[in-house]
């Protein structure tokens, strides 16, 4: 069985990188985080991962949320997991709109982040 794959969306580089080391200690395959949007889009249908970790706000023209919905149009299949460490009720709806596994409000606890991602992987 194969490790699983994990694709970090972040923009800000320290939360990237430690997201990326965590996930390579808990034996996931991870990629190098990417921090826009844009970035997501063009990837995440090469790579295919399993799980997206992404943050809601980024730099560039699409946040995450519209980056996900790309990415989801093209028939991609992962669990998505949203983070975010501003969720107004507008944004937390048109987040919930694409059905992510999990919307987590940062700061968030990494023990928190490994049972997500965990309970994600196990389920179909």
């Amino acid at each position: 069985m194969h490790s699983p794959k994990m694709m970090i969306v972040e923009d800000e580089i320290l939360i990237a990188s430690l997201f990326q080391k965590q996930f390579l200690k808990w034996g996931y395959d991870v990629f190098d985080p990417v921090s826009s949007g844009e970035e997501a889009v063009e990837i995440a249908d090469k790579v295919k991962p399993d799980v997206i970790l992404v943050d809601i706000c980024l730099k560039g023209t699409i946040d995450g949320i519209d980056a996900i919905k790309t990415i989801q149009s093209k028939g991609n299949k992962f669990k998505v997991i949203f983070v975010s460490g501003y969720l107004d009720k507008d944004t937390l709806n048109r987040a919930k709109k694409l059905n992510p596994w999990a919307i987590m409000a940062k700061p968030l606890s990494l023990s928190d982040l490994k049972q997500t991602v965990e309970t994600a992987l196990r389920k179909n």
